[in-house]
């Protein structure tokens, strides 16, 4: 009787453990990376996602491969919440079906509602006038 006992709380054990593990695994899925990319020479942004305050007057400058220090991860974090990793800083919002992408550059706003089943890659450069290309993709960015 006292080696079925042991034995039953033991598979009871390991699969409470195999849960909890797999759990933890489906907890940071990344969704959506988001590169600042070329033409940025000392330009300030302030940048929100799902209205949640990424960053406050950023400093933006491209280097010479065309890419910024500036860039965000995006990952699903349990059911009902993103983890949104930057430049070692970690900021937590609501999940969505669409991400809500605000950037405010140099005094101009720009509203994006990024689907995620249209690419997990994100690239924002800017244009003429304090406007921003968005380029989103199945695929990574090379920078060269």
């Amino acid at each position: 009787m006292t080696k079925i006992l042991v034995f039953a709380v033991s598979i009871i054990w390991l699969s409470l453990s195999g849960k909890s593990v797999s759990n933890e695994q489906q907890k940071d899925i990344t969704v959506i990376n988001i590169d600042f990319q070329y033409n940025f020479k000392n330009d300030t942004a302030d940048i929100k996602v799902n209205n949640v305050l990424i960053g406050h007057h950023m400093v933006l400058n491209s280097g010479y491969v065309g890419f910024t220090d500036i860039s965000l991860k995006i990952t699903r974090r349990y059911k009902q919440q993103y983890k949104i990793e930057f430049l070692n800083n970690v900021k937590y919002c609501h999940r969505s079906d669409k991400i809500k992408l605000a950037v405010n550059l140099n005094g101009k706003e720009s509203l994006y509602f990024l689907n995620p089943h249209e690419g997990k890659w994100v690239g924002l450069g800017k244009g003429d006038g304090n406007t921003l290309d968005l380029t989103q993709q199945k695929r990574p960015f090379v920078y060269e």
